[in-house]
């Protein structure tokens, strides 16, 4: 496929799933299973630069036999199966019944040991949801119903920090231990789950003295850093003064001579914001032009982190400890409920709603502690 092409393609993914996706190459008269299945796959993964699926890529093939499975051939030769077109249910904790996201193919497994045994949850209890094992927690999750929802909205958001469970005592994979937290452990799996994902795991060729080789495993601290020097190349960016400051003109710079450009689907974006990819673009575009009860908000970086998540879009806050050697933080950031007004300290700070693995684990709480000046460094990013 020429280049360009291709870059609709993963636009056009990045904005609306794979379904979308497929439809799009089904217009352009792309036709054959494999054909299809070839070209999802592979504007799923730019990283491959057009490399298909070598016989050893275990993970890989799983992921394309997923797509042609459950997307691909139902949409070719029959109605399209239940999962891929609307959200199942299942059981929570007791008797309350909660949405689950669209699952899309199965999560490719992006930990450097694949011929190891991988973890797998089981319920904490009858009727309860699932735990993890404390074994393994290095290793990526490879259950059956293991969410990996391409979709952008906050109910699969949320229904995915609701899947793993994190603030359930028994849940052993998450669980803080004497001297050690798993934060980036738990933020690895929802951003994976959420084809956003946020490494565990990098490759560093001077990595020569410890299993694996030529691999490093990224503690909190580290993450931070990769989330700063290469996140904007997998798509997560940093909310910054100069986005911030391009969501907060830009309420006052329409009209034909305003610095607006038109983009696809009719809608039209500030000329600040271009350089964004469309997603994240039409995003902010939405928090800029939308109803807020206190505007003066849109100046914090925390509260346009709290927006972007409202929206579905993936968002974390992270922090490097300034000891290089101990580790710092991460936390996911949590949709709000339907009229939630938010929660300010007494200078008038913005707390965003963060679910979180750590030496306290909750599933929604107000994140207090990224308005402490001892965290005054954090950082929030987004992703699209």
């Amino acid at each position: 496929m020429p280049s360009d092409a291709m870059a609709r393609l993963r636009d056009t993914l990045r904005r609306g799933g794979v379904p979308m996706a497929l439809e799009q190459l089904l217009r352009e008269g792309v036709r054959g299973e494999g054909r299809l299945t070839d070209l999802l796959f592979l504007a799923r993964h730019p990283e491959r630069q057009g490399r298909r699926v070598a016989p050893d890529e275990a993970g890989a093939a799983q992921e394309w036999r997923a797509l042609r499975e459950r997307l691909v051939r139902p949409r070719l030769h029959g109605p399209r199966a239940a999962a891929a077109s609307s959200p199942r249910r299942t059981a929570s904790a007791g008797t309350t019944q909660v949405s689950r996201p669209q699952v899309t193919g199965a999560c490719p497994i992006e930990d450097p040991l694949p011929q190891l045994r991988h973890p797998t949850g089981q319920p904490c209890s009858r009727g309860a949801r699932k735990c993890w094992p404390a074994a393994g927690r290095s290793l990526d999750l490879v259950d059956a119903d293991l969410p990996c929802a391409a979709e952008r909205d906050a109910a699969t958001y949320r229904a995915v920090l609701r899947y793993f469970n994190v603030a359930d005592a028994r849940n052993a994979r998450y669980a803080p231990e004497p001297g050690k937290t798993f934060c980036n452990i738990f933020a690895h799996d929802v951003t994976r789950a959420l084809r956003a994902s946020i490494p565990h795991w990098v490759r560093d060729e001077q990595q020569r003295t410890t299993r694996p080789i030529g691999w490093r495993e990224l503690n909190a601290s580290a993450t931070f850093r990769w989330l700063a020097r290469v996140g904007p190349s997998a798509g997560w960016h940093p909310i910054d003064a100069a986005l911030i400051a391009s969501i907060r003109g830009l309420p006052q710079r329409r009209g034909p001579n305003g610095g607006v450009v038109p983009v696809s689907a009719g809608r039209v974006l500030d000329a600040a914001l271009a350089r964004l990819p469309p997603p994240l673009a039409e995003a902010a575009t939405r928090i800029a032009r939308a109803t807020h009860a206190e505007p003066g908000l849109l100046a914090q970086d925390a509260y346009v982190a709290q927006q972007f998540a409202n929206l579905g879009l993936p968002t974390v806050v992270s922090w490097a400890h300034p000891d290089p050697r101990r580790s710092g933080h991460i936390a996911l950031i949590a949709p709000e409920a339907p009229g939630s007004t938010g929660v300010r300290t007494r200078s008038g700070a913005f707390v965003p709603r963060s679910t979180q693995a750590g030496r306290i684990c909750f599933e929604e709480r107000p994140a207090d502690w990224v308005a402490r000046p001892a965290f005054s460094s954090r950082r929030f990013f987004v992703h699209a």
